[in-house]
């Protein structure tokens, strides 16, 4: 092989080389080495970068070792493996500081940084150069906002912050600053911090024009930020500048109304109406909020009878829109101050009954009490009092219902008919709450501080001394959610159905969902199934949408039930579409639905839209799947390549890079190409961090060996029955 190697017969060389094979020799390293040198000539990098591979493991000439582990590093980069081609050179740093090739690696270095995927590496090797060149400092900018990014992805935006903080430090690319400086704002907007958001917006501003394909979210944002903050004089100038971009802009229909809301709270109620009767003319999505608004700003300019006419479409057009109490609320109301109290306690009535779950209906109560009381309809008035008074303790109605109860009481001689009322309302309130109330705040401070197991000790202590208290169940929920969070699931259950079952507190969704998840982890689907179902009926943002329908994915997986499977991803796209991530994990649960039903065609559609959509730990999987489906179906080749590209894509998930190795050997193996796929195997092994990796890469190399083994005595036998032929050929001369 080495004679036809320097003949320049480089296929006949290949050929023997590749027959002298692997092991732990002189001889084969120096065969490893010259091959890697014969596949780079071919430009065959995948093959080259095994040889070079097994040259530079195999350390008998620490030269060739040096020479190998660099020309890996740079196949690696030339193949587009960035985070192998990072560990190699940083590896090749340390191990030949005073190298002929040290420059040059560490320029190569600087490169594949730039460009890879391992982010957390990259900044921290960044970050430890004292002097750092603009080119390097660039790429820190680059790949702090690429992270970042990576974050806001995930919905993780306190991390995306940080890092969006940190590239911003190094401003070498204004456009990609400005970029920063929106997404950042875009973070602290999310998670409310109104004020930090307008400065990173404002920033944004000072760096973008209206060319940049964030700008007119930015327009946005900042108005949105601003309105939230209530400085609504410096919202109005970003809505109006955002509503003048067109109708055709993504929140259009929202900056439309908030604009109207800035004029009707800055008191300049004539453009106020302008714009929620401009919101109605285009049949804006909140035509009922405009109608509403209307309604109260007539209401206020004392013109009743258009202020009528618009609580009306609301009343009559709208009984599903969450303004229909209100509406019904406010038109009574209307007639109430207007002295016609006779028809404000026919509306106040109404909306008692028609809308039992208003918030509205102790105001209602309190409003027709003091009609009928106006009426001098004593009796009546007592009754909305008394009603009060006995269901709606602590509701700001209270006070005056009991000063009310005692008007009457008084008017009627009945005085001692207050006590009662009177003593429950003092438990009840402020001075009986003081002392409780403390004890509360204290259970809930060693909650929020994540002190869960003394907070399990204080609300057990409170519950057991006020168990009627009307902050008790709200304890319960506490209680049950301190032992869910360091997994005592035994005693969290039973509180948690006992605080749904009660239905006293704002927490029944939140213990809906807990309900289902633990009984999905106790595999008790069909109850598990109830609550998820339970909760999308109580349904109110995207959020809690996702949360059912991702909980009923895995009732469906468990139970192999895989057009449910493909029915709920749909449906989170459809109606819970929360974040790029959430996108991502419904189309991969819909491809392995498909993979599993063997429907491999409509299974790679999703895993494609997957990979498409965002680089996440869901879309690493998608590839590892599509390059699965390829060698199920015996695409050896193309499977090896889909998942050179996963290497290429998604290094920054390294249990999918290994898994994709191990399969990248089985095509080898199954193409017949042994030595490719020893090669590859050999590398696990001498690479990898998991042990799981590693001891499945040594189980498939030992199946690889003992059958070559066998072929090689079949070989044998075969040429022992050659010689016994030729020694008896009777035509010999």
């Amino acid at each position: 092989g080495y004679v036809a190697y320097k003949k320049g017969k480089k296929e006949e060389a290949i050929q023997l080389f590749e027959k002298v094979g692997i092991n732990k020799d002189s001889l084969s390293q120096y065969n490893a080495y010259y091959l890697g040198n014969l596949y780079l000539e071919q430009e065959n990098y995948r093959f080259a970068s095994n040889a070079f591979q097994q040259g530079k493991i195999l350390d008998f000439n620490q030269k060739i070792v040096e020479e190998s582990h660099f020309q890996l590093a740079k196949l690696y980069l030339k193949q587009g493996n960035t985070s192998e081609a990072v560990n190699e050179l940083k590896s090749f740093s340390e191990n030949y500081p005073n190298s002929s090739y040290a420059t040059q690696s560490n320029e190569l270095l600087s490169e594949a940084y730039l460009n890879s995927n391992a982010y957390d590496q990259a900044i921290a090797f960044i970050e430890s150069v004292r002097q750092k060149s603009p080119k390097l400092n660039k790429a820190y900018q680059q790949v702090t906002y690429y992270h970042g990014a990576d974050y806001f992805n995930q919905a993780n935006y306190y991390q995306a912050v940080q890092l969006f903080q940190k590239s911003v430090e190094f401003p070498q690319d204004l456009k990609l600053l400005a970029e920063t400086y929106f997404w950042m704002g875009e973070a602290y907007a999310t998670g409310k911090k109104y004020k930090e958001a307008i400065s990173s917006y404002e920033q944004a501003l000072k760096n973008s024009n209206n060319n940049d394909s964030w700008y007119n979210a930015l327009s946005y944002g900042v108005a949105h930020a601003y309105y939230n903050t209530k400085a609504y004089d410096d919202a109005l100038k970003y809505f109006n500048q955002y509503i003048k971009i067109g109708k055709d802009t993504n929140y259009y229909q929202d900056a439309l109304i908030r604009l109207a809301d800035c004029y009707y709270v800055t008191k300049n109620y004539n453009l106020a109406l302008n714009y929620y009767q401009k919101a109605i003319e285009e049949q804006n999505v909140s035509i009922d909020y405009a109608y509403f608004q209307k309604g109260v700003i007539h209401g206020i300019n004392n013109d009743q009878s258009n202020a009528t006419k618009s609580f009306d479409v609301v009343i009559n057009n709208f009984k599903s829109s969450k303004y229909y109490d209100n509406a019904l609320f406010q038109k009574s109301l209307l007639a109430f101050e207007s002295g016609k109290y006779d028809e404000a306690i026919k509306g106040f009535s109404f909306l008692i009954t028609a809308v039992p779950q208003s918030p509205l209906r102790p105001y209602a109560y309190a409003k027709r009490a003091l009609a009928h009381f106006n009426l001098r309809q004593t009796d009546k008035a007592e009754e909305d009092y008394s009603y009060i008074l006995t269901n709606h303790l602590t509701h700001p109605t209270a006070n005056g219902a009991l000063v009310g109860l005692q008007e009457i009481y008084a008017s009627k001689g009945t005085e001692e008919k207050l006590a009662n009322y009177l003593t429950a309302y003092k438990n009840a309130n402020p001075k009986d709450m003081e002392v409780t109330k403390i004890e509360f705040d204290a259970a809930k401070s060693l909650y929020f501080n994540q002190k869960y197991e003394r907070a399990i000790s204080a609300f057990n202590a409170y519950l057991d001394t006020y168990t009627e208290h009307p902050l008790a169940a709200e304890a319960k929920y506490y209680l049950a959610d301190a032992h869910y969070r360091i997994n005592q699931y035994e005693q969290a259950l039973p509180l948690f159905y006992q605080v749904v079952e009660e239905d006293k507190t704002p927490f029944i969704k939140r213990s809906i969902l807990k309900i289902a998840e633990l009984e999905l982890l106790d595999q008790q689907y069909d109850q598990a199934r109830l609550y998820f179902d339970r909760l999308l009926k109580a349904a109110e943002n995207k959020k809690d949408n996702y949360n059912a329908y991702m909980g009923l994915i895995e009732i469906s997986k468990a139970n192999n039930e895989y057009n449910k499977v493909i029915t709920y991803a749909d449906l989170i796209l459809e109606k819970a579409d929360i974040n790029a991530n959430a996108i991502n994990e419904a189309y991969l649960s819909k491809g392995l639905a498909y993979f599993y039903q063997g429907k491999y065609s409509e299974a790679e559609k999703s895993f494609q839209i997957a990979i498409d959509q965002a680089k996440d730990v869901h879309s690493a999987e998608a590839k590892y799947m599509i390059g699965l489906m390829q060698y199920t179906s015996q695409a050896y080749q193309n499977s090896i390549n889909t998942l050179f590209e996963l290497n290429a894509e998604f290094a920054s998930f390294p249990n999918w890079l290994g898994k994709s190795f191990l399969l990248i050997a089985d095509n080898y193996y199954a193409l017949g190409e042994n030595f490719q796929a020893k090669a590859t195997l050999n590398s696990i092994i001498e690479n990898a961090d998991s042990k799981l990796l590693i001891d499945e890469a040594k189980l498939k190399l030992e199946i690889i060996v003992g059958q070559e083994s066998k072929l090689q005595e079949k070989d044998s036998l075969q040429l022992m029955e050659t010689d016994k032929i030729l020694e008896n050929d009777s035509t010999d001369n």
